[in-house]
């Protein structure tokens, strides 16, 4: 997954980024996991934002 150009603030929580980002990964998670169940595919989407963002901040 590939998230660039994305300012992640105290204000925007991983929650309100994944129902944000829905729309434009749906397609590829469905892709990749083979389901096209939406609460597996965003509960998918906040764990990778989850490990992405908490890498970063544990690098610090």
């Amino acid at each position: 997954m590939v998230i660039d150009n994305i300012v992640f603030s105290e204000e925007m929580s991983a929650a309100t980024l994944t129902v944000a980002m829905l729309p434009y990964l749906s397609f590829e998670y469905e892709k990749a996991y083979n389901t096209a169940d939406l609460l597996e595919i965003a509960v998918r989407i906040y764990n990778d934002i989850l490990d992405r963002f908490s890498g970063v901040n544990s690098q610090k």
